[in-house]
């Protein structure tokens, strides 16, 4: 019986120690910021870098208007101006400038992203898109 109530005054001393007992200081440890090596431009920095020279005029009838990037379809895209609505002539005009366009999104090839180029006329009707595609762009590499 001595045992029983001998080991009840120790619990009940363990027990009030921890309910009594001031709690300890909680100590918060910040790492400092990992420096990390300049990574590749974003799609965002890339359209904001195109956004800051629009409108750009391309040729005498057409003007790069706009670019977007769609992230969850992987799309950039390019949105031109096109003061004649001829479409044979847009179609050479990207095959034209195919090369200008692939070395300058190699790197969102890279992340799987398509180009597409929309022409529109004077109204804002979308006359033509034309796309390029990694494959497109090998060639060039």
């Amino acid at each position: 019986m001595k045992y029983l109530i001998g080991l009840g005054v120790v619990a009940m001393s363990v027990a009030g120690y921890f309910l009594l007992a001031p709690s300890p200081a909680v100590v918060t440890v910040q790492s400092a910021p990992v420096s990390q090596a300049p990574a590749e431009p974003s799609s965002e920095d890339l359209v904001a870098l195109k956004r800051e020279s629009l409108p750009m005029a391309l040729t005498d009838t057409v003007t790069l208007n706009d670019t977007v990037f769609f992230p969850r379809m992987r799309i950039m895209e390019y949105v031109y101006v096109s003061a004649t609505p001829d479409v044979e002539n847009l179609q050479s005009f990207v095959e034209g400038r195919a090369e200008t366009l692939c070395l300058e999104a190699r790197d969102l090839f890279g992340a799987d992203v398509t180009l597409r180029n929309s022409f529109e006329g004077p109204g804002g009707n979308v006359l033509r898109r034309i796309y390029l595609l990694s494959e497109d762009c090998q060639r060039f590499y």
